[in-house]
């Protein structure tokens, strides 16, 4: 787990002082009662923000790849620890990583928006200056968050486990760089597709919740229960085939 956390520290280093740089100009106008600034700035912030989770996400996705096919890598696989762990670790530091940028960049803009309301007299606080952007209530906004961090770490988690499988089955398949890693997405295209198609045939359940956010969420759990089964089947299954199927 150590080893993917430091692998891509330098990337993260850079992404995250260009965060900063797009912080200080936002605070520079803000000081200086600069509107150029202060737009420039939260331009930069927004940008930056989706580059770097972005890019977290990529890396995540493409580094069990990397391993199989670079000999860097495959010395992970070498090393007297059970291949399920090393699979687990993958996805625990790939998630992690997922939601540690997510609450640095929610951090960010809840400290941005609490300075733009007080420096324009308007101290209602993050939640409740969103909710009455959005013209909607602090419940639904509390809401939409709160849905958005259980289904979108349940995506991510399926997401990856799928993406080492075929990784994985890719290996099997040809053990040359570049042909293994086409491989590889040919691969998890095609059971994406079938991901796909299964989530589209179960049913979604009844709810009665008055909140239409909690509500999508509630009629979704058939769907996220088999996203679940799937993404741990996915992830033994990538296990059991670097320890019986493939030989480094």
């Amino acid at each position: 787990m150590k080893y993917e956390i430091i692998r891509n520290k330098l990337t993260l280093i850079i992404l995250l002082g260009a965060l900063g740089w797009a912080e200080v100009i936002f605070l520079f106008g803000l000081l200086t009662n600069s509107a150029n600034a202060t737009g420039l700035g939260v331009l930069f912030l927004m940008l930056g923000s989706g580059i770097i989770y972005f890019t977290v996400w990529l890396l995540g996705l493409l580094s069990f790849s990397k391993d199989l096919r670079q000999k860097s890598g495959y010395m992970v696989f070498l090393t007297p620890v059970n291949p399920y762990t090393i699979v687990f670790a993958k996805l625990i530091v790939a998630l992690a990583e997922l939601l540690v940028s997510a609450m640095l960049m929610m951090g960010v803009a809840a400290l941005d928006i609490a300075l733009l309301g007080k420096k324009f007299g308007k101290s209602l606080g993050t939640i409740r200056m969103l909710a009455e952007a959005f013209e909607t209530t602090a419940d639904n906004i509390w809401a939409v968050f709160s849905s958005m961090l259980i289904s979108g770490t349940i995506s991510v988690v399926t997401l990856y486990a799928i993406a080492y499988l075929g990784s994985a089955l890719a290996a099997m398949v040809t053990r040359a760089g570049s042909a293994q890693f086409w491989v590889g997405v040919v691969i998890v295209i095609g059971i994406l597709i079938v991901y796909g198609i299964l989530m589209g045939k179960i049913p979604m359940i009844n709810s009665h919740a008055q909140n239409i956010v909690w509500r999508r969420l509630i009629e979704r759990i058939p769907q996220m229960i088999c996203s679940v089964v799937i993404a741990v089947g996915s992830a033994f299954g990538t296990g059991y085939l670097l320890d019986k199927k493939i030989s480094f």
